[in-house]
């Protein structure tokens, strides 16, 4: 487990092999979310995180309720979760 010091000014320090992890670089945006009991870090770009991607692909799988339906219930927008066209280029 890495750990980061926090300055008089409240400014975290995180550590290098963190933000290489999250590809965090300088001017990034990042959401910060306190969930039981626990500081949690994630890219502004990624508003939905790896779980609700791990949902898409489950339910590209074939299960029978169908996605449109469940991004619904749950407000996810599909197009931030789901890879553009401009990512098979890459």
């Amino acid at each position: 487990m890495a750990s980061g010091t926090i300055d008089n000014k409240g400014r975290l320090s995180i550590p290098r092999e963190m933000r290489e992890a999250l590809g965090l670089l300088p001017g990034i945006v990042v959401f910060f979310a306190y969930i039981d009991g626990e500081l949690r870090i994630r890219r502004a770009d990624d508003p939905y995180g790896p779980i609700a991607q791990q949902v898409v692909a489950e339910y590209r799988r074939g299960l029978t309720t169908p996605l449109e339906q469940v991004a619904a219930e749950l407000g996810i927008d599909l197009a931030a979760v789901e890879p553009s066209d401009e990512d098979d280029d890459a």
